[in-house]
């Protein structure tokens, strides 16, 4: 499933900053993610193929270079799932790396529409 017909979906953006090292998110899909930037605002970032870890995912990550707060199409997400966990062992689930395909602005309050299927 993907939110990509959803009217909470506001204007595409090339780049976005104020995304911590650490950030919120919420709302994974194998496909998407809803990111929240240190202002607040909210964003749906779109993958460029399916990410099998990301709908499951216990931690996520931004392969970032100089540690920096922006997020753009050219980088990648990383999610780790649990499943294969060992306690004490923080390496030890699955993890994919995933392609930004396009980050948009997501407007929570506004009124949603059915979620549409990419096939």
């Amino acid at each position: 499933m993907s939110y990509l017909a959803d009217s909470r979906i506001g204007t595409e953006r090339a780049e976005v900053c104020g995304i911590q090292p650490t950030f919120a998110y919420r709302e994974t899909t194998d496909r998407t993610v809803i990111v929240r930037a240190s202002t607040g605002q909210e964003y749906l970032i779109e993958t460029d193929d399916p990410c099998s870890e990301l709908a499951g995912t216990l931690n996520l990550a931004v392969e970032r270079e100089r540690n920096g707060e922006c997020l753009s199409n050219q980088q990648r997400l990383v999610a780790q799932s649990y499943s294969g966990f060992t306690a004490g062992i923080p390496d030890s689930g699955f993890q994919s790396s995933c392609k930004i395909k396009a980050i948009y602005e997501w407007n929570e309050h506004q009124l949603p529409t059915e979620v549409a299927s990419l096939q």
